[in-house]
């Protein structure tokens, strides 16, 4: 007895159905559309107005719901008598259909059931079932049909397709190892169609060594981090790596570790080859993204790392994000149309078909991405606001974001980051001036640490000079640090400027009070100080004065010492500040708001002071 479907249904080529085995007329190519929109939601509803954008973008006519009722009711008709329905749900249509008539619906499943084959070690079967899954294709997915649905829909099956035949190819090479020979040209064809996708190269790589070509898989490989250096300012990601190296020890690299071939794009920074330390939030962020929400946001003033902390705590996450990791810096491109854009290149999606729209664009990117996980860095987000649409409706994977503050309308599992710890400060100096500088005096090199208060950039100048200053000791060095940090006139060095940089940016964004604020609590020699002693200083009332120093601890320019109303300053903020407040407060304004602390300090009463003084700014 025969348990082929009496009704089935095409997409994987022309849009296509049958009675048995009688083709039925589809009708108008709105029509189409519309059985097609139906056939991908998988028995989901979709709504009128999605119906509505599938079949005419943004031009619909003025009877648009009525003419989709129309073509509704035509599909109902065809379907009469089979085991498949459309049934009306609220202001919408879903399709029942049995799974087994849908040719992609049989292809996600077969698709799978390799994967699962491939896990239980069964390559060969899963060979023969992804065979069976890449013969449903008939042509371009939705062959025929225009419009940003369709062109979106083609994206995404098609990366499902390109998937399944890189997953084919890799479980070839480890079922019949000696049919590597007949499996290079195909996988040379892929290679040159993508050559910025990682699985095909890797799997050719190993076709070619495991046909006792080592020098094609070995030329294969530079040609493949030439382009990604060339093309994208990247390095090849740590499978590639892996592979290059076993082949340039003579390693077997006939075996895989039955997983899919990493597809998606890797669009990151350069890590840092001398990152140092940040272990505990290395690890909060690994938690926050594969544990948690999969939504972490990491903030901290412009200097202390924070783009460094996400871009390497991404690269060390790569092999969990198979979809792809892309990165956007929001700081010097905030239009999310354009960041998509450019995303959906890296997917090879090309430039004349990208949708006009950002929910296009983002439609098209869930489809790229094919259910693989994803990993996006959004880097300096000032403003969330402009990303809603992408925050909301994100493909499957991690999310990290950074910004000088927390974003309290963001719902991310946030990190503040600190300085460095006083071990990885001097790691850090190792790594950059050289261990054996370092060595000739370490009680200076912790010095020199402690000065820059684990900040990474202060940190990064110092070694340079150390490395860069041989004549000079390390004693030397942390000295003029010392004297440049007290220095409120005086010409300051290069590379103090070139630390204060972060500093001047974030102070020229402050509102008046908040950067008179700043400035003066820098005149404060000791290590704390209370809300009370600012407003003395500001002579300013209390609450004011609080609502002026807030805003600084959130962006990381003022300290809290853990009781409530205490606070500390960064040793080298302290220094920027103070020098501040002698330019602009001038030596008489400090030595008032000087005057002013001490006779608070002194026990005179905070109100007395506040009505016999006046801010003298």
């Amino acid at each position: 007895m025969s348990t082929r479907p009496d009704v089935r249904f095409g997409v994987l080529g022309p849009v296509r159905m049958w009675h048995g085995e009688r083709p039925v007329a589809m009708g108008s190519p709105q029509q189409t559309v519309v059985l097609s929109v139906l056939l991908l939601r998988d028995g989901q509803p979709a709504t009128t107005a999605e119906l509505t954008s599938a079949i005419w973008d943004d031009e619909p006519p003025r009877a648009a719901t009525s003419t989709i009722r129309t073509y509704v009711s035509r599909l109902r008709r065809a379907l009469e008598g089979s085991t498949a329905e459309i049934n009306t749900i609220g202001d919408g249509y879903a399709l029942r259909v049995p799974d087994t008539s849908v040719d992609v619906t049989l292809f996600h499943h077969r698709t799978a059931r390799a994967r699962d084959l491939l896990h239980g070690g069964d390559a060969a079967g899963a060979v023969a079932v992804l065979d069976e899954a890449l013969r449903l294709w008939r042509g371009p997915a939705l062959a025929g049909l225009a419009g940003r649905f369709a062109d979106a829909q083609r994206t995404r099956l098609e990366e499902a397709r390109l998937a399944a035949d890189e997953l084919r190819l890799a479980a070839l090479l480890d079922a019949y190892p000696n049919q590597h020979p007949a499996v290079v040209p195909d996988l040379t064809a892929m290679v040159d169609a993508y050559p910025l996708r990682e699985g095909p190269r890797l799997l050719l790589m190993r076709a070619l060594s495991g046909s006792g070509r080592q020098a094609d898989a070995l030329a294969v490989y530079r040609d493949g981090r030439t382009r990604l250096h060339d093309d994208l300012g990247l390095e090849p990601g740590p499978a590639l790596r892996r592979l290059h190296e076993q082949i340039l020890r003579g390693e077997p690299t006939s075996s895989s570790d039955h997983r899919a071939p990493i597809s998606g794009p890797t669009r990151l920074p350069r890590d840092l080859p001398d990152f140092t330390g940040r272990d505990a939030e290395l690890a909060e962020i690994r938690a926050g993204l594969l544990d948690g929400a999969g939504f972490v946001g990491i903030a901290g003033l412009d200097g202390l790392g924070r783009t460094a902390t996400a871009v390497h705590a991404a690269h060390l996450l790569r092999d969990r994000y198979a979809g792809g990791q892309l990165y956007a810096d929001i700081g010097t491109s905030p239009d999310l149309a354009d960041i998509l854009g450019g995303w959906l290149l890296a997917y090879d999606v090309p430039r004349a078909d990208l949708p006009a729209s950002v929910e296009g664009r983002l439609a098209a990117l869930h489809h790229a991405t094919a259910g693989r996980p994803l990993l996006i860095v959004l880097d300096n987000v000032d403003d969330p606001a402009p990303l809603e649409p992408l925050l909301h409706t994100r493909p499957a994977g991690g999310l990290v974001i950074t910004s000088r503050r927390r974003l309290t309308s963001v719902p991310a599992a946030w990190i503040t980051l600190a300085g460095l710890r006083l071990d990885d400060s001097v790691r850090l100096l190792e790594r950059i001036a050289g261990a054996r500088r370092v060595a000739t005096d370490l009680d200076a090199a912790h010095r020199l640490a402690r000065l820059a208060a684990g900040w990474p950039l202060p940190l990064r100048l110092l070694a340079g000079r150390l490395r860069d200053r041989s004549m000079w000791s390390i004693a030397a060095i942390a000295t003029q640090l010392e004297r440049e940090l007290h220095n409120v006139t005086g010409v300051l060095h290069d590379e103090c400027v070139a630390a204060e940089a972060p500093l001047t940016r974030a102070y020229h964004r402050l509102p008046p009070t908040q950067a008179r604020a700043l400035r003066l609590a820098g005149t404060i020699e000791q290590g704390e100080f209370t809300t009370q002693d600012l407003a003395a200083l500001l002579a300013l009332p209390d609450a004011a004065t609080w609502s002026a120093i807030d805003p600084l601890v959130e962006l990381g320019l003022v300290d809290e010492t853990g009781t409530p109303h205490r606070y500390c300053l960064h040793p080298i903020i302290r220094a920027f500040a103070r020098r501040l407040a002698h330019e602009v407060e001038g030596t008489a304004g400090v030595a008032a708001a000087r005057d002013r602390l001490a006779a608070l300090r002194a026990g005179a009463d905070l109100a007395a002071l506040e009505s016999a003084l006046s801010p003298t700014r």
